[in-house]
């Protein structure tokens, strides 16, 4: 497994090869819900497979929802909204697409932003990061 991990100016960006997965297949991992509890921590997706369909991911062990809508789905990528229904809380997108990769596998880049200015959004990014370098690493 390759990880590379980014921290732009406004977004977060982890990079992983997946071997034995093709590129549709691992886009699944982030649309299929028994494969988003197998990684995510748990998480109990509902979807609505369509541009402007929802996007929701409950937490049981946290206790949170995030939910969302669907921005952009194709055998390829999947970009969708999420917050934490919190007042005030800023909207964030995360952008997931994978290629063809080395060896007959995948490269699933996962970004995630906006990110604003200051040291709550720097942490919040930093945070962002650190959970999706982890949670990638546990897609097969």
């Amino acid at each position: 497994m390759t990880l590379r991990t980014h921290q732009g100016d406004r977004y977060v960006e982890v990079v992983r090869e997946i071997s034995g997965l093709e590129p549709d297949q691992v886009l699944t991992r982030f649309t299929t819900p028994e494969h988003v509890s197998q990684w995510w921590g748990g998480g109990c997706l509902q979807i609505e497979p369509e541009i402007g369909g929802r996007y929701v991911v409950a937490f049981p062990a946290l206790g949170r929802t995030m939910s969302g809508r669907v921005l952009k789905l194709g055998d390829d990528a999947l970009s969708f909204s999420w917050t934490w229904g919190q007042e005030g809380e800023p909207v964030r997108r995360v952008d997931v697409w994978a290629r063809p990769g080395v060896d007959g596998g995948s490269e699933l880049t996962v970004r995630h932003s906006p990110y604003g200015d200051g040291p709550d959004e720097e942490a919040e990014a930093a945070s962002h990061l650190e959970g999706w370098a982890h949670f990638l690493s546990c897609i097969e």
